[in-house]
């Protein structure tokens, strides 16, 4: 008599677990997709604040290049600089551990580009403050031991600056950053041996105005579609200026034949080149490789070519 075999409570338990956190990681997937989605079309509106945070809820289980590049792109246009340029480095190395070169040049290249508009602050610790195990944040963000001393960029406004090691009282600095110039210099104080917090304000000469909204960044749709439409919408321009002068220089005929097939010729031209620039040859929201993003396609207008028995035309499909 054949035996059958039944699979042990732990075994079966063990399945199950599994199997939900399966569920569990494309649930997640499908959110961290609709939230970035949701971010690009709130980015291509204008709304950036609302972008920024939709990327943040995206970055499920961990930051992607996409992610981080986007974040990059929502804070340069809400005049974040500083986390721009912090956002736009990490998408950078996160695509060259990838063997993305090309996305690595493109978000190292951004990074570049917003630099000299941002703020910038060097939080300058002297040696004999580098106790053993020190640590130290801005916002909450760790500063890394190569970047003490060294103006780095940085959002305009307020920060909160953290130092603290073990067996050391943690102390806090209040520091306030500007615009581009001469970087903010923040010296940190001495840690006491104790456990508990203090806090040490830091005065700071006034700061500049923070830069204007650069907004995203706009590429055009096709640039061939652009500049073929600047050509025949100049050609058809002039082809009804010459029609004009010749109807009115020739005197001798109701209709005549030159004449009118310029102001045709030229108002066809126009009906084709005005919908190659403005249409097809449109700025739109570049993407990571900088490229037209797909999304921005939503709400445009199309040319669509009408062929029949009778004639042929054109027509705008919105």
């Amino acid at each position: 008599m054949n035996s059958i075999a039944h699979p042990k409570p732990r075994s079966l338990a063990l399945c199950i677990l599994v199997g939900l956190l399966s569920l569990t990681g494309v649930a997640q997937g499908d959110d961290a997709k609709a939230a970035f989605q949701e971010g690009m079309k709130l980015l291509a509106t204008g709304d950036y604040d609302g972008a920024c945070a939709a990327f943040e809820r995206s970055e499920s289980p961990a930051p992607t290049v996409s992610t981080q590049y986007q974040l990059g792109r929502c804070n340069e246009s809400r005049g974040r600089l500083g986390s721009a340029h912090r956002f736009f480095l990490s998408a950078a190395g996160l695509a060259e551990e990838a063997g993305d070169a090309a996305r690595a040049k493109t978000a190292r290249q951004r990074a570049r580009e917003v630099e000299p508009k941002a703020g910038k602050m060097a939080i300058i610790i002297p040696q004999d403050r580098q106790v053993e195990g020190l640590t130290v944040t801005c916002d909450g963000i760790d500063v890394p031991q190569k970047n003490w001393g060294k103006a780095v960029p940085i959002d305009s406004g307020k920060h909160t600056i953290v130092l603290s090691a073990p067996g050391m009282e943690t102390k806090s600095i209040e520091a306030q950053s500007g615009g581009p110039g001469k970087p903010t210099l923040v010296e940190a104080p001495a840690l006491e041996p104790g456990g508990g917090a203090a806090t040490t304000p830091t005065a700071t000469p006034p700061a500049p105005p923070p830069p204007g909204d650069a907004g995203p960044e706009m590429v055009r749709k096709s640039n061939g579609a652009f500049w073929a439409g600047m050509g025949l919408t100049i050609g058809g321009g002039l082809a009804i200026l010459g029609g004009v002068g010749l109807w009115v220089q020739d005197e001798t005929a109701d209709a005549p034949i030159g004449p009118i097939a310029l102001l045709i010729g030229g108002s066809a031209l126009l009906g084709v080149g005005l919908p190659l620039m403005f249409v097809f040859g449109k700025k739109v929201p570049a993407g990571p490789d900088g490229e037209p993003l797909e999304e921005a396609a939503e709400g445009a207008i199309y040319l669509q070519p009408l062929i029949g028995p009778t004639g042929a035309g054109l027509r705008l499909r919105f």
